[in-house]
């Protein structure tokens, strides 16, 4: 979907490095969404999970793995979206395209 977004906009660095503004969000809200509505379903089927005794002598709970992931998630969305926003005033700074690029200036 974001590749006939892309196409249909053209391939301007602008809408580019302006649509994650809002797409990026809006699938980690969802995608998150998704996992803590599903919690339910995953402790009471006890999904992808292994409980001992076993042969490998291991135990797994999905549902575990899945609130961890929730919980690192959140702090992992903030320092991305970060990161997007610095790389977009790089990319987006007229500055950028007429200096030369650090490697440039290494080997000078």
């Amino acid at each position: 979907m974001m590749m006939m977004m892309m196409t249909m906009m053209g391939d301007d660095d602008n809408d580019r490095y302006t649509m994650f503004i809002v797409l990026y969000p809006t699938g980690t809200i969802s995608e998150m969404g998704l996992l803590w509505n599903s919690l339910d379903y995953i402790s009471e089927k006890q999904l992808f999970s292994v409980s001992l005794p076993n042969q490998a002598n291991i135990s797994f709970s999905f549902y575990w793995f899945v609130l961890v992931n929730l919980v690192i998630w959140f702090p992992g969305f903030l320092k991305m979206y970060r990161y997007m926003f610095i790389q977009r005033k790089k990319a987006l700074s007229p500055s950028s395209s007429s200096s030369p690029s650090l490697t440039t200036k290494k080997l000078q």
